[in-house]
């Protein structure tokens, strides 16, 4: 009985101590590593001892542009997996667009799980809580003209995953990063992108109709406007998974992807909702 008692209490320890793998946690636009206090803690009392909210590219630095915002997360995410191996990448609100696209990215980039709470994954056609920097004074019917411009493609975060279902050619032709991620268009890394993505053991997409940022809400699950339209098509009827642009429909077909969805949840709460925590997030740390 003595030795059956001590087996349990070193698979217990086993399990406290090597099966919680570390998380990363990637912090929203306009926002800091602050925002994520919440979650983290949440994380912890869970039993995982090692949580990195990342504090880097905060408020206004978070609305450089991606590829270069990519760069400096890619360093910092690779310091800590170089030390602790795999680990959970989660990425809130336009963290979820970015670490997303570090995971394709990024070859040998031992993330295990990625999860992302109401990340811009298909783009968006309209962000209300930013409407006070551009869309105040030209609308979202004529951002396009402005944020497909090469200079502003290089310059503005919101104008590399601005999708608008009206102007799909100029969308494919201008935007350097959207359509690149989606592998919609040809460019070099193409295969290499499906690969690294399809390292991944799980992908956790987390979203849902109460959000009143991300439009449409439905990109938080790589759904999107049909062309010339406001008519949503869930992914499942999209390019990128029918042709399996870069691993979505495979890594689904391994039972590898859950959709989570919670109504009534605020953009700014996803990382404050306890309910979120619980039903989405908890079971896969």
């Amino acid at each position: 009985m003595l030795k059956f008692t001590t087996l349990v209490i070193l698979l217990i320890t086993f399990k406290t101590s090597f099966c919680n793998l570390p998380v990363i946690i990637i912090h929203g636009i306009n926002a800091d590593a602050g925002t994520l206090d919440t979650l983290a803690g949440w994380i912890e009392k869970s039993g995982t001892k090692n949580v990195f909210p990342l504090n880097i590219y905060n408020n206004d630095e978070s609305f450089e542009e991606l590829f270069t915002q990519l760069n400096g997360y890619a360093k910092t995410i690779r310091n800590i997996t170089d030390i602790y191996g795999e680990a959970i990448l989660i990425g809130y609100s336009q963290g979820g667009t970015i670490a997303r696209a570090f995971v394709e990215m990024t070859a040998n980039h031992s993330i295990h799980t990625l999860m992302t709470l109401s990340g811009p994954l298909a783009g968006v056609y309209g962000l209300d809580d930013l409407e006070h920097l551009l869309w105040k004074h030209i609308g979202t019917k004529y951002l396009y003209k402005i944020c497909y411009l090469s200079e502003v493609q290089r310059l503005l975060s919101v104008c590399n995953y601005w999708n608008d279902p009206y102007h799909q050619e100029e969308y494919l032709k201008k935007n350097i990063y959207q359509p690149i991620i989606d592998n919609v268009v040809a460019h070099p890394s193409s295969s290499q992108y499906k690969e690294n993505f399809l390292q991944l053991k799980r992908l956790i997409l987390i979203g849902g109709p109460g959000d009143d940022v991300i439009d449409p809400w439905q990109s938080a699950f790589f759904g999107f406007y049909q062309n010339n339209s406001k008519t949503v098509s869930n992914v499942q009827q999209r390019e990128i998974w029918t042709d399996d642009t870069f691993g979505l429909k495979t890594l689904n077909d391994r039972k590898a992807i859950t959709f989570c969805q919670v109504a009534g949840v605020t953009h700014k709460n996803w990382v404050l909702n306890e309910t979120v925590f619980d039903k989405c997030i908890k079971e896969w740390l």
